[in-house]
């Protein structure tokens, strides 16, 4: 995605140098998905990983310079960290999250920035919560795509010698760069 529009990657670790698969061996783990919000809710609270996005990631990419706009791209828990943030913090432009499972339709409709919602069949609807900025400016920029056939992951977690997996996975990075080229 970042070679394709050109960005500045940063990728912090508000896990702290854990996982999901280290702390449980498997995913989804054995006590489902419950167990793997705890252990999130637990690892980096909302309220700490948004503190350091505004305190240091977004000062650290001004500092680097050459910075036209920021944007955010999340996966899974990473969605709604973009969802939750964007309001909150505002040097982000623009906002894309790939099988974002946890946010709610009142989350995205606090919006002041595009999104792109990508969703596997697993997660909540993209167009029923993107619907929800339908009265705003910037609704025109916004990006809904759900891929019913998909599992929730598959963006990353693709079989991708698996040509049904590759093509899909293939296909929503190729949206999200189009999303930020268009949106930012």
């Amino acid at each position: 995605i970042a070679s394709k529009v050109g960005a500045r990657v940063v990728l912090p670790d508000f896990y702290r140098g854990d996982d999901v698969i280290k702390k449980f061996g498997s995913f989804p783990p054995p006590g489902g998905i419950a167990a793997v919000v705890e252990w999130v809710n637990a690892c980096a609270p909302m309220d700490k990983v948004l503190e350091e996005i505004d305190s240091i990631v977004i000062p650290y990419l001004k500092e680097q310079g050459a910075c036209k706009a920021i944007g955010g791209v999340g996966f899974c828990w990473g969605g709604n960290v973009c969802i939750q943030g964007a309001p909150k913090i505002k040097d982000i432009s623009a906002i894309a999250g790939l099988h974002s499972g946890f946010q709610t339709e009142e989350d995205v409709a606090k919006l002041d920035v595009p999104i792109a919602l990508f969703q596997s069949g697993d997660d909540p609807t993209a167009a029923s919560h993107v619907e929800t900025l339908k009265d705003k400016p910037f609704y025109a920029k916004c990006v809904a795509r759900d891929y019913p056939e998909m599992f929730h992951g598959w963006s990353l977690r693709a079989d991708m010698s698996d040509a049904k997996y590759s093509a899909q996975a293939n296909d929503v990075i190729q949206r999200t760069c189009d999303f930020f080229k268009a949106a930012m």
